[in-house]
């Protein structure tokens, strides 16, 4: 078995890693972001739309009426909700023609209305 092609994949691999790394800021600078667990959007959509946001920087996830810092769980909750939220958004369309089907993303003029590609 030939692990050449393997070891290249893996190694682009971590160039790839290495490089986003080095891009983003150093951990004292975070995006502070307070948020309603039951109402993940409206919270997410005002941080993401501050002029302060920095897109290189962490998220740092406080949810209101809970206690604790940001190790890493409170984030991936957030992404995790966000992602189901998103999900139910008017800016998917189900994918007849797809085998498997699935959904693709669509513009849709009630969406750009009620703000949901914001």
């Amino acid at each position: 078995m030939d692990l050449s092609l393997y070891f290249q994949k893996e190694l682009g691999l971590v160039v790839i890693l290495n490089g986003l790394r080095k891009d983003l800021l150093p951990d004292h600078k975070k995006n502070l972001m307070n948020v309603a667990r039951h109402d993940v959007w409206p919270g997410a959509l005002r941080c993401f739309m501050r002029n302060s946001f920095e897109p290189k920087a962490c998220l740092d996830v406080k949810f209101a009426g809970e206690i604790g810092m940001d190790e890493g769980g409170p984030t991936r909750d957030l992404m995790s909700l966000l992602v189901e939220q998103i999900k139910m958004k008017p800016i998917f369309e189900d994918c007849q023609g797809h085998a498997g089907g699935g959904k693709e993303f669509a513009l849709s003029a009630a969406g750009i209305k009620i703000m949901h590609y914001m």
